[in-house]
């Protein structure tokens, strides 16, 4: 996907001249979770075996 991508962080800060100053480590930590994030669910998602799903019925089962 393109575009962009929605971040979000707190930042700890009790002057604007401080947030700003924060802000690019706290986007970096953000996107480095995101980013784990995602890893982790590409790694579910191969992880998961799909067995096609059989309409036949086996009698004793």
């Amino acid at each position: 996907p393109n575009g962009p991508v929605p971040l979000q962080a707190g930042i700890q800060a009790k002057e604007i001249q401080q947030a700003i100053k924060r802000f690019p480590e706290a986007m970096k930590a953000a996107m480095d979770q995101l980013i784990e994030d995602a890893k982790k669910l590409q790694e579910e998602a191969k992880s998961k075996v799909q067995e096609p799903e059989s309409r036949i019925i086996l009698p004793g089962r």
